[in-house]
């Protein structure tokens, strides 16, 4: 009926606001510390990472740029987007671009690249993100050209990366798969009851962007995103194509890509496996592949991962006799 959990790793998973993990069991447990002691916090400047998070626009207090005639840039919010599907549903209001940059240029994090910001896609994710739906973390590559609610934060890499428009995309990409991974989630679920609040994305473990794995996670997770014209400039500097995806290419590709982030995150199969069985209310759909017209909802959603779950260990198991198949030439 009960799990020990060690103060050290309340202090570790947690060093700001000291909440205390709800893992279910002791399997779990193992699991959760394991990547804790492993990998650097989001927030860990001095092992690697400089990454800031955003509210852009209140949902309230800025609702004075707020427009319903449809002129101007489209307002993102969190209800807006799914995991590498920016258009899950359509947004509501609109805002006049040179009104809304004078706003936005109170931020700090943008500098004197505030225009430029907005002028290319840019990472955001879901604040709302109960423990108990079928994703807790939720971010997608939105277009250009747009603006972001609070219910939408942005994730900001370091300032420097828009001197390099490359290194910028390569590394919102990489991010986008990180955040979109089972792992992540995994790590995610066990602290948030409702509201994803911005201490408990920084005080998640990371992998660095370092080596082949995360290149290629950084590729299929920019290829899932770029399904139109929008998109042209970030998929070519990722060096991935845009366009539509059908359903089967997007369930292929997104189990390879969590296959990937696990084993990116140094993950056995075993703690995987852990992983995996810990996500609940999914559902499965071998028809699922076939469909020709998407119109994403909750129920397709849940169709959705639990597709993709039962495709993760063949594409997980392919990179063990890859790297096998290395070690030996």
């Amino acid at each position: 009926k009960f799990v020990e959990i060690p103060v050290k790793l309340v202090k570790t998973s947690a060093p700001e606001s000291l909440s205390i993990p709800e893992v279910r069991n002791k399997r779990q447990l193992e699991v959760f510390l394991w990547l804790y002691r492993n990998h650097p916090l989001l927030s860990d400047e001095k092992k690697g990472w400089s990454v800031a998070l955003l509210r852009e626009l209140d949902r309230t207090n800025d609702s004075d740029l707020f427009r319903s005639d449809g002129k101007g840039w489209p307002l993102v919010e969190g209800k807006h987007f799914h995991q590498f599907v920016p258009n899950f549903e359509r947004t509501t209001y609109t805002i006049d671009p040179q009104e809304g940059l004078r706003r936005t240029q109170k931020h700090k994090e943008f500098r004197e690249k505030n225009l430029q910001i907005h002028e290319v896609v840019r990472l955001a994710f879901r604040d709302v993100a109960s423990s108990t739906n079928v994703r807790s973390a939720i971010a997608c590559v939105t277009p250009p050209h747009t603006f972001n609610s609070n219910k939408a934060p942005l994730i900001i890499p370091d300032i420097n990366v828009y001197h390099d428009s490359r290194q910028y995309y390569r590394k919102i990409a990489y991010l986008c798969g990180i955040f979109n991974s089972f792992v992540f989630d995994f790590l995610i679920r066990q602290r948030v009851s409702m509201n994803l609040n911005f201490f408990y994305v920084y005080q998640t473990p990371v992998p660095l962007e370092t080596g082949n794995v995360s290149k290629e996670i950084a590729k299929i997770s920019a290829r899932l995103c770029s399904f139109d014209e929008r998109f042209r400039e970030f998929a070519c500097a990722v060096g991935v194509q845009f366009g539509p995806l059908d359903m089967r290419e997007r369930i292929e590709l997104t189990a390879k890509l969590n296959a990937l982030v696990a084993r990116h995150y140094g993950l056995n199969r075993e703690r995987l496996e852990i992983i995996l069985r810990s996500f609940e209310g999914f559902e499965e759909d071998k028809g699922l592949e076939k469909m020709q017209e998407v119109k994403w909802n909750d129920t397709l959603i849940r169709k959705f991962n639990g597709e993709v779950r039962k495709r993760v260990f063949s594409y997980f198991d392919q990179l063990d006799s890859r790297e096998s198949e290395v070690k030996a030439e």
